[in-house]
């Protein structure tokens, strides 16, 4: 199709922000502009403006410098009887992306207290999700209902990557330590069915468990561009 010369600016614009919207980041956070010591900034940088950190606990969410992940972090911790949660929540999702990822650095430390890494959407629906305990890295596969993939090491950096197909309706995850990977793929979405999904990164610690357990995170990112190869093969190291 041959258009006007005087719109020409305009069709070009419209491919460009098509193209953009297809590929891009919908969520970063790598806490490097927070007070090492403080609660981080709950509005994250960026674009798109609005992206947020929700948490339910105050006293143990701390940055931090930890020297396996080389940079400042977010500590989050298991003090207290009640459930506590992290979330890191996007402004907004395309609803025509058919891929959604989210992927991060971590640590889990050497106290014990069952930790669930999991994805859902904005009303707090899971898609899916593993959980960290006892060594053990188990993925979700119905509620209350777990499948043990393998081992990881405790104190030690790991990646986590998240997978989404929306038009087959299935979750995988892939979880990389060292020359460890533990995958599976294609299980189906919990909860969620149809329609634009605005997915949320969320980890969550129950009641009980070792009051000093903690986890460590960075470099959480969520969209609609597959990641790069480094990160399939083996945790990013500073």
């Amino acid at each position: 199709m041959k258009y006007p010369a005087h719109l020409l600016p305009c069709v070009l614009a419209a491919a460009l922000a098509l193209a953009h919207t297809s590929c891009t980041t919908l969520l970063q956070a790598d806490f490097d502009a927070d007070t090492v010591g403080a609660l981080p900034d709950t509005k994250l940088p960026g674009d798109p403006a609005g992206d947020s950190i929700y948490s339910t606990v105050t006293g143990t969410l701390r940055v931090v410098v930890d020297l396996e992940l080389g940079s400042r972090s977010l500590r989050f911790g298991n003090e207290g009887g009640e459930v506590k949660y992290l979330g890191f929540v996007p402004v907004a999702a395309s609803p025509r992306a058919d891929l959604i990822f989210a992927h991060w650095k971590g640590v889990a430390g050497t106290a014990h207290a069952p930790l669930d890494l999991w994805l859902a959407d904005i009303r707090l629906s899971r898609i899916g999700g593993i959980r960290l305990d006892r060594g053990m890295v188990r993925v979700r596969t119905g509620v209350d209902r777990f499948e043990t993939l393998g081992t990881y090491q405790r104190g030690v950096l790991h990646t986590v990557l998240f997978t989404l197909d929306r038009k087959a309706g299935t979750f995988s995850v892939h979880f990389y330590q060292g020359a460890t990977t533990l995958s599976r793929t294609g299980l189906p979405i919990e909860t969620v069915t149809g329609g634009a999904i605005t997915p949320m990164l969320v980890l969550s610690y129950g009641p009980g468990g070792d009051p000093a357990a903690r986890y460590v995170c960075d470099d959480i990112v969520i969209s609609q561009r597959n990641p790069p190869r480094s990160l399939r093969k083996k945790p990013l190291r500073p």
